[in-house]
């Protein structure tokens, strides 16, 4: 029995099909931590970034952040975040940090304070009391969403009923210089050409869905957890944002895992990082790239203190932060990672 004979064209568009197409994407500004990601975080994708409380993920998305504003699109920031925290402080500095290191455009303090101030204007931040607060921020998302195409579709059809009259009155009147005169005429609505919204962060997740499990039997939490990241896999796909979801981690310690007769269960290359992503296999399926961030020692002197190989007096060690990705659906990105260590609010990479 012998295959089916193929053309030589549909075996060459097979194999393109099959290549990874990569999207746009938003860097971090660490070399590192963006290498691993092969240049950023993707539009049009759902990203989970869990780690332990101090792991500094945050930080992570709030670079993410700063890049998005600084980038070319107009589009806005939707923050959501589920505890006290300074975040304008925290990306204002950031971005301050980033301008200031630009020595192409080098502005004066006062420019780059200004500058700052305004791309914060771009960043809506919503502060969710609990899982319900979460559903009504992503279901304003939406309905942002709903109101910005509806107000570009009347002005398009708007243009259209104008351009129909100026051509009915002159026939020699180019029609794409009407065009021209519609597009910087001033339109009520205008402005929503250049706005939209096109990334998103929750943080943190875990933070108020755990309650929600442990107050309702865990099915019934998990169904809510499916609602919840249906509604945002649509307008993260459809509008092509980008959506950095925080997440933290669960650990089973050594003697939980005794008494289990189970191994600590870790989903790191690294054998001494241990833990997994909270919220269970639905939040997993959800996610299109799922990172870890860990703290590993910096050099084997810390490594001997933090195993119990070397003793110290104080017993500290320094830590290296590692961003690592452990699962990818798309980009084969799965294993790859980058350490960075912290320089203010700088991420460095770790040489």
């Amino acid at each position: 029995m012998t295959a089916p004979w193929r053309l030589g064209s549909d075996l060459l568009a097979a194999a393109l099909n099959s290549v990874p197409r990569r999207s746009a994407t938003v860097p971090t500004a660490c070399a590192a931590v963006d290498d691993a990601l092969d240049g950023g975080f993707e539009y049009g994708s759902i990203i989970s970034v869990a780690g332990a409380e101090q792991a500094d993920k945050t930080l992570i998305a709030l670079h993410a952040v700063a890049s998005h504003l600084l980038s070319p699109a107009n589009t806005e920031v939707v923050f959501v975040y589920t505890s006290e925290s300074d975040l304008p402080i925290q990306l204002h500095d950031i971005i301050l940090d980033r301008l200031a290191s630009n020595k192409q455009a080098n502005p004066s303090s006062k420019e780059q304070y200004g500058t700052a101030t305004k791309l914060l204007d771009r960043v809506r931040l919503m502060r969710a009391f609990d899982f319900v607060g979460v559903l009504e921020s992503i279901g304003e998302i939406g309905e942002a969403w709903s109101k910005i195409e509806k107000a570009r579709a009347d002005r398009k059809l708007s243009n259209r009923g104008r351009r129909e009259i100026l051509s009915s009155q002159d026939e020699d009147l180019d029609i794409s210089e009407a065009e021209r005169s519609d597009n910087d005429g001033g339109n009520e609505g205008d402005h929503l050409d250049s706005q939209g919204i096109g990334m998103v962060v929750v943080d943190n997740i875990a933070s108020v869905m755990n309650v929600e499990i442990s107050k309702d039997q865990d099915e019934a939490g998990q169904s809510l957890l499916t609602s919840f990241f249906r509604s945002l896999q649509h307008l993260t796909y459809h509008y092509r944002m980008c959506t950095i979801v925080i997440n933290t981690t669960v650990t089973t310690s050594s003697y939980q895992s005794q008494l289990l007769h189970k191994p600590v269960e870790s989903i790191s290359i690294f054998p001494t990082t241990s833990g997994t992503p909270g919220l269970g296999q639905t939040y997993a399926h959800f996610v299109d790239l799922s990172a870890f961030v860990s703290d590993v020692p910096k050099t084997r002197n810390d490594a001997e203190i933090a195993y119990g190989g070397k003793p110290s007096r104080i017993q500290r060690w320094q830590p290296a932060k590692v961003f690592e990705i452990i699962d990818d659906r798309s980009a084969h990105r799965e294993g790859k990672w980058g350490a960075f260590e912290l320089d203010g609010a700088r991420l460095d990479s770790y040489n």
